[in-house]
């Protein structure tokens, strides 16, 4: 992997979508509920990530992953608070920009179900977020020893998440969220993720000081919290899926998300935000080679 160096900064928030018109970059509508969420987020959680690395990232020389990095403003906004390490960014999906990247930023395209691109003991840093819809219970152990096998000894992983379910439910997010449920269950994900992610992250002999921070996520503009994602896009998303488990007509889907919109304002309804960050031990054979590391204590490479 080249050394890279930081060569332009990246815009704050409210100028990426100028930002993207300036170096040609098509914004879809993935891309712009992707830029949305992560303004909210960062308005609700105040910081971009709660692993204590921010002193290291400051004096620089680190090698940051993001997994799932989507259309890539998470990392690009951290290259440019700091400008002095590298930043990685996979994804199934090329949502993310290809042209005029900052000289510490590059991306690529991988499924951490089928292997990283990166060999064992790569990064100081990786972290990975809002993938809950697209791994089923199972998947999560071979997810988080990828992205365990990638960080060096002594760095973090880190996984933000959110529960898919909401809270004070009126009649019509009730019924709505029945069928994303029905959807997701079909397809063996948990709707509830902090004690499957606790007690898989626990349960990795590689990992240790586990912790887990939640934060309480309006639903609607009510909590006051700038650039509020209200699940209208995934709920739109999930329109063919959700109306296999409900008897109305397409139409009537549409009227129903129409009277959600209005209704998580008059139920104050919520989410529940998770992150989830842990150090990456020294193996005991750390100075061997990897090959000669997984022969000695059995790992097999994911």
């Amino acid at each position: 992997m080249r050394n890279c160096f930081f060569k332009r900064s990246v815009p704050d928030d409210e100028s990426y979508r100028n930002y993207n018109r300036n170096n040609m970059f098509s914004v879809q509508p993935e891309i712009e509920r992707q830029i949305s969420q992560n303004m909210y987020i960062s308005n609700l959680w105040k910081s971009k990530f709660s692993s204590p690395i921010e002193q290291n990232l400051k004096v620089g020389g680190y090698r940051i992953l993001d997994v799932g990095c989507g259309s890539g403003i998470w990392l690009l906004e951290l290259a440019r608070m700091y400008p002095n390490n590298e930043y990685y960014g996979v994804d199934v999906t090329p949502l993310f920009p290809t042209d005029n990247l900052p000289g510490n930023v590059q991306f690529f395209s991988a499924n951490v179900l089928y292997d990283l691109p990166f060999e064992a003991f790569t990064f100081d840093f990786v972290h990975q977020r809002f993938l809950v819809r697209n791994f089923n219970t199972k998947q999560w152990q071979t997810i988080i020893g990828e992205l365990t096998r990638v960080t060096k000894p002594h760095g973090f992983i880190e996984i933000m998440e959110m529960d898919l379910t909401p809270y004070c439910q009126g009649p019509t997010t009730k019924k709505l969220f029945e069928a994303f449920l029905s959807a997701l269950h079909a397809r063996g994900i948990s709707p509830v993720i902090k004690p499957l992610l606790q007690r898989t992250l626990e349960s990795n002999g590689s990992l240790v000081s586990v912790k887990t921070e939640a934060k309480i996520c309006p639903v609607g503009e009510w909590g006051g919290i700038k650039y509020l994602e209200i699940g209208l896009p995934i709920l739109k998303l999930m329109k063919k899926h959700n109306l296999e488990f409900m008897s109305i007509t397409p139409t009537e889907y549409d009227e129903l998300l129409q009277t959600y919109e209005r209704e998580v304002y008059e139920y104050e309804t919520f989410i529940r935000t998770y992150r989830f960050y842990a150090q990456r031990i020294q193996p005991k054979f750390y100075r061997q080679s990897y090959q000669s590391y997984i022969s000695n204590i059995g790992f097999t490479k994911i």
